[in-house]
């Protein structure tokens, strides 16, 4: 299926690879669909089995965002609420128990969500004003609210307010919040990030690492090898024990766990603080990124020319190599190109192409590829080597991109769309002040989820008008339409264009279709000729010069008028004796004629000559000859006939006779 542009989020975790806040009230609501590990319910479907190919969850159906955990997923609903499902044992929930939950529960107390993160036990929601609440697993201070839990269930059961830098009052500017196994990053509105959490391995980037290293409130992370402060990021995304950002520059940085080469640098050590990551096979550092995704030990970075870079871990051909072996240094993906987006699972990738195809590789022994199995490619234990495409959802635009951490499942957020049975309308030739036939055009809702068209304007030109209209302020469900009938009415000679723009709830860019046609002025009339008139109807031919001259030695005077400036075409026929043959027609006579046979006269043509005309009356003087040779003696008909770019004239006769000198 080609991409019509259906608006679909691919979502594969809790960590958010784009800053999700500043336009989430102009996102459209989606029905969510999931995939994969079903354990503990997170897919939200009321059952407790593995989904291998992509399913609706009726259960939000009006969805903003969604993140999936390791364990439970949250999902934000397009009142700016949120709901959760799934493993409950560390209050992922937030409903003030540790009880499992196979169907989406409401959060109480939330409102003004932008976006969520699910981590692995710990889960987080963005508010309109920038600051962040937090619940779930607070063992290591993940949920940065300086309390960290050591007893019962070392967790929160409802949500708390993070604190801000150091603990000094309350964490705000937030745009974008991702969450790991055991710490948290969040990008700020000035271009710095925060961390807090577990930092036994440099998660949090503050220069400190070890066995306790951890903070249970937001700190800074430093700047590239430990100097100053981080900033010119974009972007954020983390990993299990690592964490990537994507400055504006177009390159990346990382820090954290590297044993496996999470870190890109062209070495396998860990690193308290951010290091650059060099380019593909590791030639100057890499550039040209737009988007990052990290995995549970691996990274992606999405390039500005729709190829796909990874390194890190390849136990699960995470990195679609030919082979399990790691890689402390980017690697191109074979296999794929025109990437409009990725994430990264647990040890799986997800990526939608900008022809509407979502293809994944890597481990899929869960069915989190949504392929409808789960044991594909050449791997031997539910791996799959190459970008393979997934089933039973109709992908496109992506409008939110999360990532998982040591998640097995998948979400993707499939929402209302639009679509025309045309892309453009072509009007044949109207004549100006007219009005044509109307032409109808069919709108449908292709998406899932139901659309409202809240407004309709016809652009560029006063020529086009809606004639009939059944689609402004309609709400269109899945699969049902529309109509609008556009008539051409030309006010000036020549092409005309214009456009129709339909704004509705499916997306922020209105859906366009394009007019045109030809305007033309009322036809000019065919010229026509009046009488021609000789001076002289018995005269002698000149014997050198042209048809037509101005001075008259011998010839005629031939008048006439025209009613428009043309070329009037004047052919010479000569009268010559002919008989009747046995088929009724004239022909050329023998100089023997046989006793009997009936006389009859042919017109013989014997030359053509030319005239200018203007409108009016027209005069010219013409010789008696044609073709350079002079007529002879007998008698002639002078044929008329003009043309001009409206048409042919009838024509018009004049007898004549020429004499000997």
């Amino acid at each position: 299926m080609t991409n019509k542009g259906l608006v679909c989020t691919l979502i594969l975790g809790s960590m958010l690879s784009v800053a999700l806040a500043p336009v989430a009230n102009a996102t459209p609501a989606g029905e969510l669909y999931g995939a994969g590990d079903n354990e503990f319910g997170q897919l939200g479907i009321g059952e407790l089995s593995d989904e291998y190919a992509f399913l609706p969850i009726s259960d939000p159906a009006s969805v903003l965002a969604a993140s999936p955990g390791q364990y439970a997923t949250l999902a934000l609903l397009a009142n700016g609420t949120v709901v959760a499902s799934g493993h409950n044992a560390y209050g992922e929930l937030g409903d003030e128990t540790t009880e499992e939950q196979a169907t989406p529960q409401r959060i109480a107390g939330l409102s003004e969500v932008t976006s969520v993160a699910e981590g692995e036990s710990q889960s987080f929601a963005l508010l309109a004003n920038g600051t962040v609440e937090a619940w779930g697993d607070n063992s290591h201070g993940q949920l940065g609210d300086g309390e960290a839990n050591t007893t019962g269930c070392e967790c929160r059961t409802s949500p708390t307010l993070v604190k801000g830098i150091g603990g000094a009052g309350t964490l705000s500017g937030v745009v974008s919040i991702s969450s790991g196994l055991d710490d948290t990053i969040a990008l700020l509105s000035n271009g710095t990030v925060a961390a807090w959490g577990y930092g036994g391995y440099g998660e949090l980037g503050d220069g400190a690492d070890g066995v306790n290293a951890a903070s249970d409130v937001p700190v800074l992370v430093k700047g590239v090898g430990g100097e100053g402060t981080l900033s010119g990021v974009v972007a954020v995304s983390a990993g299990a024990h690592d964490n990537v950002a994507l400055l504006a520059s177009g390159s990346v940085v990382a820090w954290g766990y590297g044993e496996r080469g999470e870190l890109g640098d062209g070495a396998y050590d860990t690193s308290d603080v951010p290091v650059l990551v060099k380019g593909v096979g590791g030639a100057g550092d890499l550039s040209n990124v737009s988007a990052v995704s990290a995995g549970d030990f691996f990274n992606l970075a999405l390039l500005s020319n729709g190829t796909v870079a990874a390194w890190g871990s390849n136990e699960s051909y995470e990195l679609a190599q030919d082979t399990t072996e790691r890689s402390d240094l980017p690697e191109q993906v074979p296999g794929i190109a025109g990437v409009s987006a990725i994430a990264a699972g647990a040890n799986f990738v997800q990526a939608l192409l900008t022809n509407g195809t979502l293809e994944g590789w890597g481990q899929d022994e869960d069915g989190q590829l949504g392929t409808g199995t789960y044991n594909l490619g050449e791997g031997t234990e539910g791996e799959v080597r190459v970008p393979t495409a997934a089933t039973t959802v109709v992908p496109g635009a992506i409008y939110g991109l999360t990532h998982g951490d040591d998640n097995e499942d998948s979400l993707v957020l499939q929402g209302a769309t639009l679509s025309a049975a045309s892309s453009s309308l072509a009007f044949p030739e109207q004549a100006i002040g007219t009005h044509s036939t109307p032409q109808s055009l069919t709108i449908t809702n292709e998406g899932p989820g139901a659309v409202v068209i809240s407004g309709e304007v016809v652009t560029d030109s006063a020529a086009f008008d809606k004639t009939a209209d059944s689609c402004q302020g309609a709400t269109l469900v899945a699969d049902a339409t529309c109509s609008v009938s556009i008539s051409f009415s030309p006010t000036a000679a020549g092409i005309a264009s214009a456009s129709l723009a339909l704004a509705s709830s499916a997306g922020t860019t209105p859906l366009t279709v394009s007019f045109a046609g030809v305007g033309v002025g009322p036809k000019a009339a065919a010229p026509v000729l009046g009488p021609l008139s000789l001076s002289s109807t018995v005269f002698r031919a000149a014997d050198t010069g042209p048809s037509v001259v101005s001075a008259l030695a011998s010839g005629t005077l031939v008048y006439y008028t025209d009613s428009t400036a043309a070329t009037t075409r004047f052919t010479v026929k000569r009268l010559v004796k002919g008989v009747v043959n046995g088929a009724g027609k004239c022909v050329a006579a023998h100089k023997r004629r046989r006793k009997g046979v009936p006389r009859c006269t042919l017109l013989e043509v014997v030359g053509r000559f030319s005239h200018k005309d203007r409108a009016g009356t027209n005069s010219f003087r013409f010789t008696g000859r044609v073709d350079g040779h002079k007529l002879k003696r007998g008698s002639y008909r002078l044929v008329a006939v003009a043309t001009s770019p409206a048409g042919v004239s009838k024509p018009k006769k004049a007898k004549f006779k020429i004499v000997r000198h």
